[in-house]
């Protein structure tokens, strides 16, 4: 028994056994008139668990067990997100570029803060070495090269060599 149990009085019991057998309507309505009858502060609770304990049937009683659907008959638990995605095509074959520039092939300690570090090779990686264009660490054809900038060769020429003076 927990520390606030309080027994029934026998006209309380009595009271409660002939409206849940009458039908009177939800265990929630019985307390309200057990309370309104005897000046008592019973719950919906404490009405159902002294019905219970009395052996009286339930005013409501449990649904019947369903049988549970088969994993075809139920639905998803969840459902997938759908996500409209552009058609892919098919990259094309990466070109390499080339600029029509001869490199100086310098080793990384033989390379000066002016000139440029545009890499060469596999094995033994040297760089460019032509003079840098300013505020880029690169010649003005790797310059244009690593910006996707295509000019005229002809024409880059002649701008390397102005930077050149």
């Amino acid at each position: 028994m927990s520390a606030n149990f309080i027994p029934w009085p026998e006209e309380h019991s009595v009271a409660l056994k002939t409206m849940v057998l009458a039908g009177a309507g939800s265990y929630a309505e019985i307390a309200a008139v057990l309370n309104a009858k005897f000046g008592s502060d019973y719950s919906r609770n404490a009405c159902i668990g002294r019905a219970i304990r009395m052996g009286l049937p339930s005013s409501n009683p449990r649904p019947t067990q369903r049988k549970p659907k088969s994993r075809a008959e139920s639905p998803p638990r969840f459902k997938p997100w759908k996500i409209d995605l552009p058609p892919v095509n098919k990259i094309a074959e990466l070109r390499l570029q080339c600029v029509e520039i001869v490199p100086l092939n310098l080793a990384l300690i033989d390379l000066e803060s002016c000139q440029c570090r545009w890499p060469y090779g596999d094995d033994q990686i040297t760089f460019c070495g032509h003079p840098a264009t300013t505020g880029s660490p690169y010649c003005l054809p790797h310059y244009c090269l690593s910006i996707g900038l295509q000019i005229d060769p002809g024409r880059l020429q002649d701008k390397a060599m102005e930077v050149a003076d």
